[in-house]
């Protein structure tokens, strides 16, 4: 709190709500009547408190700075909407309170904000909120002004932040940061704050007058060396500067704009530091300074670039099957672990990433596409930076097909195939097949099995076939061979029985089922004319008529298979008299017909070709 004063008695009093309004009222019963009525508003009777506040003899003499040091001292001031005119008016109180404690002139103290100056100071308004927290980053044009040898203090009111209030002022902090509660107890700090300012300013012309007469045994280090670089750090060294040093300030900060200082401090009898923590390829200036007991240095100034990060070496991908591999590489030093990309190298591919403790040097990566190019990348990881890429290549083998095709148990309209599996993670397989040369293919799908048998095929016909491994992911390439049907068997144990002047008995036996159609031929010996017939398959035997004197020879009898026999294929046959593959022989003479005989007329109608051949179809 701060006193104030009744216009009654002289004593000080506390300021209180009933005190001001005691004065409120003993100002308008004092009103004289021949004046213009007063209006009482907000206004008014802040204008009337003010003026007794800065109306009231202190009852102290207040502190006067009667150092002869020259100084100066700027004094920003906010004047944002978020003050008040009420509260701005406080503001110019304590202004004129701390500018009446120094003497100000040419020669002496200097205030920028001098006492006419401050009783005049305009309330402009604003967005700059110094009596809460800045809008902006305070804390570089503090460094900024403290390099440059500049003395901050600090003063916040109500809800200052303190950390930004510590951030703006010089060190120590207990003698350069004030926050008070509220606008209208600032004065309560002008006392301390002015003797402050007096002793500092007082302080540092000493330190420049005496500086004059140290100068021979000071100076600024030499011969600046950077060594050991690496990516998050370098050493920083350099030849002593003369005369007694307290310590040596390193100052770094990265080159691009906006790039915050940071600083080592060593004591002054080292010559060297290592400054970490820094980001990796990134130029940093620096400069050294010689610390002394009241002084410091001309800075030693140089730069220096950090190295990349380390990266992953020795990427190798190996145990490649069709859906998966292993990455492995070589640790590196210093990570928090790795990231590992991979992506098929495939326009609409899809990467999958991995993230691994430092631990971790051997990986699977799975659910891969067969027969597919695969491009494998590894950083090492800093917290959130990454190394440069380690980068691989490598194809995943294919689906494997099945092996060695075998052909068994071929006949006339069937086949066995068989063969080794393809792998145990095979779901089945789909069998392709076609004549060759044909347009048709036909197909099969089968379960996990190693053998199968085609049926209903065309005799004598060959064949391609093509069976592929079937997987989850998909089908493997196909494995395939070719072969050939057999004819279809000609009949069995032919013979001619019955034999008369006009006809004979032919009989056979069945080689195979299925069979639709007998063709039966013969002929006489001399081969003047053939005849045929045609016999369903269910019929073992036929009966037919003969011609000539001479006897006749049978040509043979041709099995035709029908569904499952060979459609349209070749006919087994067996024959007698003259040799067919796999034919029986026989031969017989029959007895000549006494009409045949008699007359030639006679054998001409019974020998005649129509008549064969009607005798022919009647059978």
């Amino acid at each position: 709190m701060f006193s104030c004063l009744t216009l009654f008695p002289v004593d000080p009093f506390v300021c209180t709500t009933q005190a001001i309004a005691d004065i409120v009222i003993h100002v308008l019963l004092s009103y004289p009547l021949s004046m213009d009525p007063f209006v009482c508003t907000t206004q008014a009777i802040a204008d009337i408190v003010i003026h007794v506040l800065l109306s009231y003899p202190l009852s102290m003499d207040p502190f006067v700075c009667t150092t002869q040091a020259i100084a100066d001292i700027v004094i920003l001031v906010d004047g944002s909407w978020s003050i008040g005119r009420i509260n701005f008016r406080l503001v110019r109180m304590f202004l004129e309170n701390l500018v009446n404690a120094f003497s100000v002139g040419m020669d002496q103290t200097r205030i920028d904000a001098v006492l006419d100056a401050v009783k005049n100071l305009p309330y402009k308004g604003g967005n700059t909120l110094t009596d809460g927290k800045s809008q902006d980053d305070v804390i570089p044009p503090a460094q900024s002004l403290r390099d440059a040898g500049v003395e901050l203090f600090a003063v916040g009111v109500k809800n200052a932040d303190e950390n930004e209030l510590r951030a703006i002022a010089s060190e120590p902090d207990h003698t350069h940061v004030y926050n008070v509660a509220d606008f209208s107890i600032m004065s309560s700090i002008i006392e301390g704050l002015t003797k402050i300012v007096c002793e500092r300013v007082e302080e540092q012309d000493k330190e420049i007058k005496g500086e004059s007469a140290e100068q021979e045994t000071r100076g600024a280090p030499q011969d600046l060396v950077i060594s050991e670089v690496t990516a998050r750090s370098f050493r920083v060294s350099w030849s002593h500067a003369p005369g007694s040093v307290e310590k040596y300030r390193v100052v770094y900060y990265p080159a691009t704009q906006g790039g915050r200082p940071e600083e080592s401090v060593v004591d002054g009898t080292e010559n060297s530091v290592v400054v970490q923590n820094l980001n990796s390829l990134t130029e940093y200036q620096l400069a050294v300074f010689a610390v002394y007991t009241s002084s410091a240095s001309e800075a030693l100034r140089g730069s220096e670039t950090t190295l990349a990060l380390p990266m992953v070496n020795g990427l190798e991908l190996y145990d490649v099957t069709h859906n998966t591999m292993r990455a492995r590489w070589s640790g590196v030093q210093g990570v928090s672990g790795y990231t590992v990309l991979y992506a098929p190298l495939t326009e609409d591919g899809a990467s999958d990433e991995k993230e691994v403790s430092d631990a971790v040097t051997d990986l699977e990566l799975g659910a891969l596409t067969p027969a597919t190019e695969y491009t494998v990348t590894v950083y090492a990881m800093y917290g959130e930076e990454a190394s440069d890429p380690m980068t691989n290549q490598e194809t995943t083998l294919p689906l494997s097909p099945p092996k060695n095709l075998v052909f068994s148990e071929v006949d006339h309209n069937s086949a066995k195939l068989s063969w080794e599996a393809a792998s145990r993670k095979v779901t089945g397989y789909r069998i392709m097949y076609v004549k060759t040369g044909g347009r048709q293919t036909n197909e099969v799908e089968v379960g996990p099995v190693t053998s199968w048998t085609l049926n209903d095929l065309t005799s004598v016909m060959e064949y391609e076939v093509a069976i592929f491994g079937i997987y989850n992911e998909g089908q493997s390439e196909a494995i395939s061979g070719m072969f050939t049907t057999d004819p279809v068997p000609g009949p069995v144990d032919l013979q001619a029985s019955e034999v008369t002047t006009e006809s004979f008995r032919v009989s056979w036996g069945h080689s195979v089922p299925g069979i639709v159609l007998y063709k039966l031929t013969w002929a006489s010996y001399d081969g003047e004319d053939t005849k045929e017939v045609i016999a369903r398959g269910a019929c073992a035997e036929e009966r037919r008529g003969s011609w000539g004197g001479g006897g006749a020879a049978g040509r043979g009898v041709r099995a035709v298979g029908g569904p499952g026999g060979g459609r349209g294929g070749g006919a087994g046959e067996v024959a007698g008299g003259v040799g067919v593959r796999g034919g029986v022989s026989f031969s017989f003479v029959s007895s000549r017909p006494s009409g045949c005989a008699s007359s030639p007329e006679a054998r001409a109608r019974a020998c005649a070709p129509s008549a064969r051949r009607e005798d022919a179809r009647r059978h």
